[in-house]
């Protein structure tokens, strides 16, 4: 999943960027954790 192609990302700031990206990978680590469970 690359965030960085979306057209609305480059419209983003960069103080937008950080928040999201790290919310990006904390719910994509989380669905991680559940797949392994499984």
């Amino acid at each position: 999943m690359n965030v960085e192609s979306w057209p609305e990302w480059s419209k983003l700031l960069d103080s937008e960027k950080k928040p999201f990206k790290q919310k990006m990978t904390t719910e994509k680590v989380e669905y991680e954790k559940k797949r392994v469970r499984m």
